[in-house]
């Protein structure tokens, strides 16, 4: 018998859509990866979509209206990169209380704006409503060069490596800043709070990897492990993972202290590449990477057989370590925020 939505949560909850409208196996991936993928005519289109919510996404003490519309952008951007895709347009609808100001609008699609231009993404229209609170859905639609080269979360092989790019938890600890649970000043406090307010989607690696010949990958926008026990529950594999291997920004723990090595497994939002491949591919694909300018990948564990979506944590001298918490869910009953709640 059905339940609460909190009692199976956000991925559980996909799982029972995907049963009940999943229809079209020769043209979609049925709901597993980042973005839809089908053919059309003779290509190959993608599509996706993703909502940010006023106080559950976003607070607007903390975020300008510029913000708002350059991350809305920014998460949407992130899946086709996830699918080493290239963006051709995005729909935008924006739902707002009626009292908004007609300047925070134009801020808005002014943030959105800047960042569609740099990602050569144009808005091509969407959609206005009035809300009680500030929502807005962008659904951008793109294209791969065929339906094997591209990056997916079930073709993950045991003796892959896993490599992500970029580093791990500045999101988290803008987060922490933003709200006051923790101090730092200056350029550091700059660097960290533009990685949770103005992610920056990785479009070239995404292609890059895709050339290099990754096939299996996605983006990390719940935290590290959770985002892996999904990659590796689509691919039937387990993974491992060498902590001391996992990059962080040498600031982080002046930020979050003694929480910076959970928040780089955990945190969540930043957006950078997960990725795995056989160790030369893995080598080509950190070369092209150093060749192009891009972000850095760096190798943090292995696929290893076992019941798909299990996750082990290695310590410095390989002894398995204790979860230390999990990514977000938006119907985990603890991560979702109440109104009122701090």
């Amino acid at each position: 018998m059905p339940g609460k939505l909190e009692d199976i949560g956000e991925f559980g909850t996909i799982g029972r859509i995907a049963r009940s409208v999943f229809t079209s196996p020769a043209m979609a991936l049925d709901f597993q990866d980042d973005a839809a993928l089908w053919q059309w005519g003779g290509g190959w289109l993608i599509a996706t979509t993703d909502a940010l919510v006023e106080d559950v996404d976003f607070r607007l003490c903390t975020f300008s209206w510029e913000d708002i519309g350059w991350k809305a952008l920014a998460v949407n951007l992130s899946d086709i990169a996830a699918m080493g895709g290239s963006p051709r347009g995005a729909l935008v609808a924006l739902c707002l209380p009626a009292e908004s100001e007609v300047a925070q609008v134009d801020a808005f699609y002014r943030g959105m704006s800047l960042l569609a231009e740099q990602a050569r993404t144009p808005i091509l229209g969407g959609d206005l409503s009035s809300s009680a609170h500030v929502m807005v859905n962008v659904t951008v639609f793109g294209e791969v060069e065929s339906g094997e080269r591209v990056l997916r979360r079930s073709v993950a092989q045991v003796g892959d490596q896993i490599g992500v790019t970029g580093v791990l938890g500045n999101a988290a600890a803008g987060l922490a800043l933003l709200e006051g649970n923790a101090i730092v000043g200056g350029s550091t406090r700059e660097r960290f709070i533009a990685a949770q307010r103005r992610p920056a989607p990785r479009l070239r690696e995404g292609r890059a990897l895709v050339a290099a010949g990754v096939r299996c990958g996605m983006d990390i926008s719940d935290g590290l492990v959770v985002d892996l026990q999904k990659l590796c529950a689509a691919s039937g594999v387990s993974a491992e993972i060498a902590c001391a291997d996992v990059p962080t920004d040498p600031d982080l723990a002046a930020v979050l202290g003694d929480d910076c090595s959970r928040q780089a497994l955990n945190g969540g939002e930043d957006y950078e590449l997960l990725f795995t491949a056989p160790p030369a591919t893995m080598r080509r694909a950190q070369d092209r990477l150093t060749r192009l300018g891009l972000a850095t990948c760096t190798v943090v564990g292995r696929i290893v057989a076992g019941s798909g979506g299990e996750v082990v944590l290695r310590g410095d001298h390989g002894e398995a370590l204790l979860p230390t918490g999990k990514g977000f869910d938006h119907f985990d009953a603890a991560a979702v925020p109440r109104k009122g709640r701090e």
